[in-house]
């Protein structure tokens, strides 16, 4: 499958490890012990000389900052609600993140662009075994690592993609391919994972348990159900251009006129419309010269992002600003 096609489907992939540290409880650590812990490990991954890492404690955060690190998924839910403790070393491109005393010890991530899994893995391989070093992880020879969650028993690792399946979702054969997911032991969730929406027709997608299979064979069961995911996306958007192109270009035409005209918009609103913007985009209904823009905006449109950018002005405001920002960016 052509590249550019199929990370027009796949925005971006994650690797995510679950780790342990051998002798020490894996929830309530405190203190000295917690404070150790974070200190070592900040200067084991600096050591590993694979990017320019910044820590992040939660505690010394205003809560915005930290609901923007989520909202790009570099930073977790429960890490947030560690707010003594909760540690986030992130390299400066924004890739690699390792989450200290989240629900495990250790949630060594790595987000990329596209369908990189394999790549993305490889990047979390050296740090891993440097933390592994220095602590010594809670390992059984039979099981394989031990975590706070029975799923994450094994090896650990969620291999995982966030998938754009407006095809499948209009034409309501999304369940299907849920089901076929699920047969191969892989989750699809909403934009935020466990309990979100399919804001924008995005879906999150990742293995379901780590239990009996290597790290590579779980990457590509999960590669393999991209790919299949992503060949019915093709053929459900085509179907949509085929069966009735006239209703498609109007809603396409409609959004595209709303997003660039809009004294206001909601962040509902807004991912509903620049999902059928982004899909005109890829069938050539609506000229964008830089795809990736559309990305950045969706990240940017969002509750956490856009207080930041527009200076935490009251709500009203707010979807105001998001209104003249899709405009911008809609527009150049």
């Amino acid at each position: 499958m052509d590249k550019n096609i199929k990370n027009d489907i796949v925005s971006s992939c994650r690797v995510r490890l679950a780790r342990n540290i051998e002798g020490v409880p894996f929830k309530g650590v405190h203190g000295t012990q917690a404070e150790d812990i974070i200190s070592k490990a900040y200067t084991t991954i600096q050591d590993t000389k694979k990017g320019n890492f910044l820590l992040h404690r939660i505690k010394d955060m205003e809560f915005l900052d930290a609901k923007v690190l989520q909202e790009k998924r570099l930073i977790s839910d429960d890490l947030m609600q560690n707010r003594e403790y909760g540690t986030a070393v992130i390299d400066d491109l924004e890739q690699v993140s390792v989450m200290i005393m989240e629900e495990d010890h250790f949630r060594l991530q790595c987000i990329m662009d596209g369908l990189n899994l394999k790549e993305a893995y490889s990047k979390l391989e050296s740090i891993d075994d440097a933390l592994s070093n220095s602590f010594g992880y809670a390992y059984d020879y039979r099981l394989g690592h031990l975590t706070s969650c029975i799923t994450n028993v094994g090896t650990g690792i969620r291999a995982g993609a966030l998938l754009f399946l407006p095809g499948l979702s209009i034409t309501q054969d999304i369940a299907k391919g849920i089901n076929i997911a699920s047969n191969f032991k892989i989750a699809i969730r909403g934009y935020y994972g466990e309990g979100s929406s399919n804001d924008g027709f995005f879906y999150q997608i990742s293995n379901q348990c780590t239990l009996g299979m290597s790290e590579q064979e779980i990457i590509q069961s999960v590669t393999n159900t991209i790919n299949h995911l992503a060949v019915a996306e093709l053929k459900a958007r085509q179907y949509l251009l085929e069966r009735d192109s006239v209703s498609l270009k109007d809603k396409i035409g409609r959004a595209y006129g709303v997003l660039t005209h809009a004294y206001t918009l909601t962040t509902k609103e807004f991912m509903t419309l620049i999902a059928l913007v982004k899909l005109g985009v890829h069938l050539g209904l609506v000229k964008f010269k830089e795809p990736n823009k559309i990305d950045k905006l969706i990240t940017d449109c969002q509750p956490a992002s856009i207080i930041a950018l527009s200076g935490g002005k009251d709500a009203a405001e707010r979807d105001v600003f998001r209104a003249k920002l899709a405009a911008r960016v809609l527009k150049s």
